[in-house]
């Protein structure tokens, strides 16, 4: 799910199929070839493929997630660290809250947020501080306590199958013609709730800059431009993700505080650094 800020907190909300519709749509002069992962890159312009053909080009973009293969295997960059957080996903139906607000529901070491996306649907995320990765159990005990609305959305979802969230702290975003962008670049826990809107924002610079640049001086100036709102977003999740662990007392009452100027004051610094 990606959402967009407005005034207020408001949001509005794109499921991540429609979005691939969307782009699918405005790529179909372009070949794709599904099934098929880079397996080696021989050299700084070409790459052995999984079927055992050999690709040369000019441009080699990692867009391939948090477990890059061109990121670990193409450039020697760094392997993903797991943050101490686990993490379930889903879409509810049925769901009566008010449109274009988003809600948080945080206690020391667990938090589920509901966003809605229309027509009753109801976009949920979950997560517990978990040290030794896959928690225990029926993952909905830990929101048990919640009540409903949230019990019954938790009915819906079922036996999620979850994921740990993870970090990538790559200290260079290119490497000869190779270039990395998303979650392969920075991927970060979700506090900003940035991760698709980074990827899509990383895409179009490195995008403008090599339409306006050779590649030489393109990847450079991508990587310079793109450091700054990266780093920015990241320590903002990090801050975030430190308030966690307050108190229920401290933390219930600096959001009583500071909610609503700090959301408001948050999504002006991300329109501040905009490339």
């Amino acid at each position: 799910m990606s959402t967009i800020w407005g005034e207020e907190s408001r949001s509005a909300a794109i499921r991540h199929d429609t979005l691939h519709e969307l782009l699918l749509k405005a790529t179909t002069d372009i070949p794709i070839r599904l099934g098929t992962t880079i397996e080696a890159r021989l050299r700084d312009d070409a790459v052995k493929l999984s079927d055992g053909s050999v690709e040369h080009y000019d441009v080699l973009v990692g867009a391939d997630g948090v477990n890059s293969v061109v990121r670990t295997a193409g450039l020697g960059g760094a392997e993903p660290t797991y943050t101490g957080r686990w993490a379930w996903r889903f879409i509810a139906d049925n769901w009566d809250g008010e449109e274009g607000t988003w809600h948080a529901r945080s206690t020391p070491g667990r938090s589920l947020l509901t966003m809605p996306l229309g027509d009753g649907a109801v976009f949920c995320y979950a997560d517990i501080a978990s040290a030794n990765g896959r928690p225990s159990g029926d993952w909905r005990d830990y929101f048990d306590d919640l009540g409903k609305p949230i019990t019954d959305l938790l009915a819906q979802a079922g036996q999620v199958a979850g994921s740990p969230i993870m970090e990538v702290d790559q200290p260079y975003a290119y490497l000869g013609r190779t270039v990395l962008i998303g979650d392969a670049a920075h991927a970060m826990s979700p506090s900003m709730s940035q991760g698709v809107a980074l990827a899509v924002e990383d895409a179009l610079v490195l995008a403008e800059t090599l339409s306006n640049l050779p590649v030489y001086q393109a990847l450079p100036a991508y990587e310079h431009w793109r450091a700054e709102r990266i780093s920015w977003v990241r320590s903002q999740a990090h801050r975030r993700d430190s308030a966690r662990g307050l108190t229920a007392a401290v933390r219930d009452r600096l959001q009583m505080v500071t909610r609503h100027r700090t959301a408001r004051s948050g999504q002006r610094a991300l329109l501040a650094t905009m490339p």
